[in-house]
């Protein structure tokens, strides 16, 4: 649930081979939305659909990161010129981890959806040391500028609020049941020491796809394109070039 201050390490190193467009998630940071089907994956990559159809900049290559990959899998989905490769940084794609079938859950997307419990989570988050302890459960180590981005988002109970209803609308996997038909090349990233979505995990959500490769980023956590991004912006580089575009 990140905004688009999250990519501000990588920039640097893809803005002399790229135009970039960087946006905030729909209903994210400075992003508004009007309504809670907008936030489903469906809803969100039409909303990034209709932006970029409006600045006239079909993307050759999709990036996300955590929830960004699969949104960026059905954002290429969705695209009517599909771009040449998706790259997935700590990719949140729950292949054989079935969850949102179950009974549970129900009740807790219900739950989550609840701005009594996002005003809550925000104030909890506001607490000193609160967010550190977040951050060092991902087992990241941050730059200044992106744990203050992180501790002004986190304070703010509409964007907590939006992140959990985000979360809640998501259904991946029928999203994940969608992979093996893709055709387009896919590269893979994950953190080393991520725990939330391992480097086995990523390989094995991989191995779904028609042409996937997957990679460690040494010494990272779930934020690898914000801790180590030289070592990223090669792996995303050298997966450009393969395709004729850097």
């Amino acid at each position: 649930c990140t905004a688009l201050d999250s990519w501000t390490p990588l920039l640097p190193h893809l803005a002399p081979r790229f135009d970039l467009v960087v946006p905030d998630l729909p209903g994210h940071a400075r992003s508004r939305v009007h309504h809670r089907a907008a936030l489903s994956l469906p809803g969100m990559a039409a909303a990034l659909a209709d932006l970029l159809a409006r600045l006239d900049a079909p993307p050759a290559l999709v990036a996300g990161h955590s929830a960004g990959a699969p949104l960026g899998l059905e954002l290429a989905r969705r695209l009517p010129v599909p771009p040449r490769g998706l790259v997935g940084i700590d990719p949140a794609f729950h292949v054989g981890v079935p969850f949102q079938g179950t009974a549970l859950w129900a009740p807790i997307a219900r739950i989550a959806t609840s701005r009594r419990l996002a005003r809550w989570l925000a104030r909890r988050l506001a607490r000193p040391g609160a967010l550190d302890r977040l951050v060092a459960a991902t087992r990241s180590v941050l730059p200044p500028d992106s744990l203050a981005t992180y501790a002004a988002l986190a304070r703010s109970p509409r964007h907590v609020h939006r992140c959990l209803a985000m979360m809640a609308a998501w259904d991946l996997e029928s999203l994940t049941r969608a992979i093996p038909a893709l055709r387009l090349p896919v590269l893979l990233l994950a953190g080393e020491r991520d725990p939330w979505f391992p480097p086995r995990h990523v390989a094995r959500a991989a191995a779904h796809f028609r042409s996937a490769t997957s990679a460690i980023v040494p010494g990272t956590g779930h934020f690898s394109h914000e801790e180590q991004p030289g070592a990223v912006a090669a792996h995303l580089l050298a997966f450009a070039a393969g395709l004729g575009l850097a």
